[in-house]
């Protein structure tokens, strides 16, 4: 699938109708934080007094097959799902005075094997904040990755004051917890550090998909196209008032908590449509929203608990690209007359080296 080089993005009016909401969880205790790949997601799980991971196998919604991740004593924290593989963080508190004094270990979960393994010690291991199908990723204090097919952990560059990262194909991404958090990006191909987001702000929680950056920037949500990170395309994807906050992104479709209703709810949009619609306004809180193609999952406290839910984006305002179409020069799966705009402005140009080729 190809990015979309966004030149421009419109504000659309909301677009309300009503999503078939399923409810995954229904222990007493609290579901939260969850991740989702495909038809697996994964949460943190407190129905045991201590915090373990459980997750489930969504392909039938009215049916979901939950299952037990981890039992350990010591709380494990903040699954992240690649594919058929769980990854997750083993946290041990060392001291309470002072606080926030931990040793890590980083575990995946093979779901087709029921098996574990342990793939970060202590020495360089942190909470596990992002992943893909080949790479996941997380702080120690510098910013380290686990590549999947060759079963290795590795530091990446020399980064430091790193927070929050994630990681899309071969860029990973994340904010500065030193002031003035701004995002930046790294390109494993290249072994490059890039700056996204430059402007002074609150820029945080970003997320990547396909060339593609979401993060909030203060109480907005805000996007960037970096297929060039020498040429990163910034644009706004929602600026509503009060606060909008913890994107996520897969493919074309944007979800975050909003609490422009009086109370947190899940808002999408669609970058192909540039059109937003509501998830779930139900007058619980519902927070902490993760996406995998149109499938969309997050913690929902209707219960007087933290539940995990599931919606299905549908409709001509949540379109997929089926497949890539040979001549869509901007990656919106039509050709049409933007396309032939962009052929005009790169006509007879060439880029060949050395330049006397390009007279042959």
């Amino acid at each position: 699938m190809k990015t979309i080089n966004f030149l421009a993005v419109f504000a659309f009016a909301s677009v309300a109708y009503s999503l078939t909401q399923y409810r995954i969880t229904t222990s007493p205790a609290d579901q939260s934080r969850p991740d989702i790949d495909g038809n697996i997601v994964a949460w943190e799980d407190s129905r045991n007094g201590n915090i373990d991971i459980y997750a489930a196998d969504i392909a039938d919604l009215n049916n979901p097959i939950s299952f037990r991740v981890s039992s350990h004593s010591l709380d494990e924290l903040s699954p992240q799902v690649s594919g058929r593989k769980i990854f997750y963080t083993r946290r041990k508190q060392l001291t309470s005075n002072p606080p926030h004094q931990y040793e890590y270990e980083i575990y995946m979960y093979n779901i087709d094997t029921g098996s574990t393994s342990l793939i970060a010690g202590n020495s360089i291991a942190g909470t596990v904040t992002g992943a893909d199908e080949s790479t996941v990723v997380w702080t120690r204090p510098g910013l380290y990755a686990y590549d999947i097919p060759t079963q290795s952990a590795f530091p990446v560059g020399n980064v430091q004051s790193v927070s929050q990262p994630d990681v899309g194909g071969n860029k990973i991404v994340w904010c500065h917890y030193y002031s003035p958090y701004l995002i930046s990006g790294f390109d494993l191909d290249s072994w490059e550090t890039f700056p996204i987001e430059t402007e002074y702000d609150w820029n945080y929680s970003p997320a990547i998909s396909n060339n593609i950056v979401v993060w909030s920037k203060g109480s907005d949500i805000y996007g960037a196209d970096i297929t060039d990170p020498y040429n990163v395309v910034k644009f706004p994807i929602c600026t509503e008032p009060n606060d909008q906050s913890k994107p996520a992104i897969s493919g074309y479709n944007v979800v975050w908590e909003d609490n422009r209703n009086g109370n947190y709810d899940i808002y999408g949009y669609n970058l192909l449509t540039e059109t937003e619609s509501i998830v779930t306004d139900n007058p619980a809180t519902q927070t902490f929203s993760a996406i995998s193609g149109n499938t969309v999952v997050w913690q929902d406290s209707r219960h007087g608990h933290y539940d995990i839910y599931a919606a299905i984006l549908y409709g001509p305002d949540f379109p997929q690209c089926l497949s890539p179409l040979k001549s869509d020069l901007n990656g919106d799966c039509r050709i049409d007359f933007k396309d032939f705009a962009l052929l005009l402005n790169d006509w007879l140009q060439c880029n060949l080296d050395p330049p006397e080729a390009c007279m042959e």
